[in-house]
Parts: C-alpha cells; sequence; structure tokens
C-alpha cells in the first residue's frame, strides 16, 4: 500500500484546526469549519463552510435550514446506526448532527456538558461493542463544576453525556498500572481510535511532552470486557466445491488470547487444506461437500474460556453463497464462467458487475442491493 497525491476538481483551500469525518451512508468525506488565519491567507476567518469530496471533487454544500457556529479545533464522528455525522466541541455546549441534508441542533442537559472535545483531548469514535459514540476527555472538560484532572469517556447516548469508566486502561504490555497512574495523563495532542479488529480503545499518550516533568509517550488501550466473549462471526455460509472459504470470529477480551477452531466438535489442525486453525481466521482451501458442518472457534485468556455459537457450512453447487466477513459480505458462485449481475429491486432492471469473479467482496455500508448469477 502507497500514499497517492490526488489532483482534485475543486479544493476547500487552506484551514487549520477543521474537522473531518466519513459519511457512510452518504458515501462522502466531510470537513466543516477550520480557521483560514494564517499568514498570506485571512485574518481573524474562522468558517462554518461545509464541503464533501467524492474521490474526485471537492464541492461547498449549499446548507439550508440551521446552520452551527465558525468554529476550530472541534471534531466529527460518523454515527453507522442512526447514519448521522455527529459534531463535537468549541463554540459552545451544543451537539450538532448532520444527516445529509441538514444540521440539527442538540443541547445537552446541563449535567453533563462537554466544552472542548476538539482532537488536542481525544477524538471521538464510534464503539461497536456497546454501540455508542464515545469519546476521551479529561476531567476540566466538563461542567457544572470542576474535577481533577482525570482522563476518562464520555458516552454520547443521542440526548446526553455519560461518564464511562476507564478503570481497565492498562499498558499494551499488560502490567499492572501505579497508583494515580490508573488512566493516561491528559495531555496537548493525545489521540484515540476504535480498534474494531480487537474490540478496544487505542489511546497514544504524549504523557508529559508539552509539561516539565518530560514523562515519555506511551499507548494504552482499554479493553471493555477482561473476560473473553464473542462480539462477531458468521452465522450460517453456503459454498460449493473447489472454493477457499474464511470464517473469521471476534473476541472481546484481555489480550493475550488462546485460540482454537472445531468442526463439529472435534479440533481442526493446519494442513495442506487447512490454516489458521489456532487464530481468529480458519481458511479452508479447496472446499470439497465433505467440509460442511458445524465450526465453532474456542478462546481463552487468564479470566475465562468461551466458544462461538456454532457457524454452520452449507454445501450448495449451485446459486450464490455468501459469508460475512469483517465488515462486509462475500459472495461466491460456482464455476468460473457466471456473470454476476446485481439490482436495486428482485425485479430488476439487472446491471451486470463486469470483470469480476468469486469471491466477491461488497462492503456493509453500501446501499441495499440484491444480486443473480446469469449462465452466458
Amino acid at each position: 500500500m502507497v500514499w497517492q497525491q490526488r489532483t482534485t476538481v475543486g479544493s476547500p483551500g487552506l484551514y487549520e484546526g477543521a474537522a473531518m469525518a466519513f459519511d457512510g451512508h452518504q458515501g462522502v468525506t466531510l470537513l466543516f469549519g477550520g480557521d483560514k488565519s494564517m499568514p498570506g491567507v485571512a485574518l481573524g476567518m474562522v468558517s462554518n463552510d461545509l464541503w464533501q469530496y467524492n474521490g474526485t471533487t471537492w464541492q461547498q454544500v449549499a446548507v439550508t435550514g440551521p446552520l452551527p457556529q465558525a468554529r476550530s479545533g472541534h471534531s466529527m464522528v460518523y454515527d453507522p446506526v442512526d447514519e448521522r455525522v455527529l459534531m463535537f466541541g468549541d463554540n459552545g455546549n451544543p451537539v450538532w448532527e448532520w444527516n445529509g441534508a441538514v444540521w440539527s441542533r442538540v443541547l445537552p442537559p446541563l449535567d453533563y456538558r462537554v466544552t472542548n472535545s476538539g482532537t488536542g483531548n481525544g477524538a471521538p469514535f464510534y464503539d461497536p461493542v456497546r454501540r455508542t459514540t464515545s469519546m476521551s476527555v479529561i476531567g476540566y472538560n466538563f461542567s457544572p463544576g470542576y474535577e481533577s484532572s482525570t482522563s476518562f469517556l464520555a458516552c454520547w447516548d443521542g440526548n446526553r453525556f455519560v461518564r464511562g469508566s476507564t478503570s481497565v486502561i492498562d499498558d499494551v504490555t499488560g502490567t499492572a498500572p501505579a497508583i494515580g497512574d490508573q488512566v493516561p495523563d491528559p495531555s496537548r495532542g493525545d489521540m484515540t481510535v476504535f480498534d474494531t479488529r480487537r474490540r478496544c480503545l487505542v489511546w497514544f499518550d504524549m504523557g508529559g511532552l508539552f509539561l516539565s516533568s518530560g514523562t515519555p509517550p506511551s499507548t494504552r488501550e482499554m479493553h471493555f470486557s477482561d473476560k473473553v466473549k464473542p462480539v462477531h462471526q458468521p452465522y450460517e455460509v453456503i459454498f460449493a466445491a473447489n472454493q477457499t472459504i474464511s470464517l473469521r470470529a471476534i473476541h472481546a477480551g484481555r489480550r493475550p488470547l488462546v485460540q482454537q477452531w472445531f468442526k463439529d466438535g472435534a479440533p481442526v489442525l493446519d494442513d495442506a487444506h487447512w490454516s489458521g486453525a489456532a487464530t481468529a481466521t480458519l481458511r479452508i482451501i479447496g472446499t470439497t461437500a465433505a467440509d460442511a458442518g458445524l465450526y465453532t472457534l474456542r478462546a481463552a485468556n487468564i479470566h475465562n474460556l468461551s466458544d462461538t455459537p456454532p457457524v454452520r457450512l452449507s454445501f450448495q453447487n449451485d446459486g450464490i453463497g455468501l459469508v460475512v466477513q469483517g465488515i462486509g459480505l462475500v459472495l461466491s458462485w460456482p464455476g468460473t464462467t457466471g456473470i454476476l449481475e446485481t439490482a436495486a429491486t428482485p425485479g430488476g432492471p439487472w446491471t451486470p458487475v463486469h470483470g469480476v469473479s468469486p469471491p466477491y467482496s461488497v462492503a456493509m455500508d453500501e446501499a441495499r442491493k440484491f444480486f443473480r448469477v446469469r449462465d452466458p
């Protein structure tokens, strides 16, 4: 993988402190606000412009209705459940929601309002384990009242902020935190992101980089469950002969995990036909009818052991098979001559998907589609 500089049509121009988020429902990248107060550009020109980028063209969005105040140092995040982009921070307490057409202003109750949620104190993220939008902040970002400078999560439930627990944040090395060091030191420039594969919050703690203490930066993680529990897996996989299938199951829980796949209650061992038997992803190479059955993944750590619910593999040598893998669907069909077609409704019209062969991946954030295979 390499970075590529793109030549785009249009450009938002130079901004400092703007915020970006990908709108999975609309399929565009959004940019809002920012400060143009840079040498040779403008003075005191803070923006409330909204721009969108579709992979080729930057275009300013003509917004009707309520409009957020100009701001800089704020942050944005996409909520895939409500299919909205949320904007937090700067210029007062409101939370703004963008649904692809209009902005909506939400004023949280006075008990918990985040008054500064810029990326300097932890960017917001969508937590797919608890299906909520959260952000890491420090104590004095809450009002009313004052709390000591302690790092914790603020979870947005659509109407208000709820304080989350960070008592399980620990070093990546797994060492026990010292007293008074149960959470990251809040510092300017701290960064956070949710690791969807390992189901944990990753916090890059800048330590005392900007302070006289000179504490070195460190990487922290928050696992929302010390005990192992399954959080994602395929339910049923339909396959044809001579395919390569990948079964992936994801567990929450404190790392490291010891994992083992089973087929019909018997452990699977790596060979020319199987690979990844002791990992989260099992690959079956050159499938046959004998591969049909019930598969489970057993995961264990120092706290407990947990088996996934069975994943049923069914052999079908015609039609389209599918499996949920990660954040997408994988379609498969027997042979190499069939033409995959797609339509918005079961009745068509049907459009060929040119140049594809099985397996074919479909992102789950795409618009609803129907698929069929037509023999030429």
